[in-house]
C-alpha cells in the first residue's frame, strides 16, 4: 500500500512540474519583441531570362544594395 501512495505522489509531482514548465515556456514564447530597422535599398542589377517552356515565361534575378541607417552597415540582397 505504501508503494502505491509513493508512486501516486511521484506522478502528481511530475505532473505539476511539467504543467508549470510548459506554462512558463508558452508565456515566454508569446512575448512580443518590437524590432525597429530602417534600410534604404537601390536595385543595382536586374537580369531577365527567357524560359522556353511556355510563351512569355521569364525569371527575374535582382540584386539590391542598401544601407542600414541604425548601424551604418552596407547590405546586399539577391533574389529571384
Amino acid at each position: 500500500m505504501k508503494i502505491l501512495k509513493y508512486r501516486r505522489l511521484v506522478l502528481i509531482l511530475i505532473s505539476l512540474v511539467l504543467i508549470f514548465a510548459f506554462g512558463v515556456m508558452t508565456s515566454v514564447a508569446q512575448e512580443k519583441i518590437k524590432l525597429k530597422d530602417k534600410r534604404y535599398w537601390v536595385a543595382t542589377k536586374i537580369e531577365v531570362m527567357k524560359i522556353d517552356d511556355t510563351e512569355g515565361h521569364t525569371i527575374q534575378i535582382m540584386e539590391q544594395r542598401g544601407i542600414d541607417v541604425g548601424s551604418g552597415d552596407v547590405t546586399i540582397n539577391r533574389s529571384f
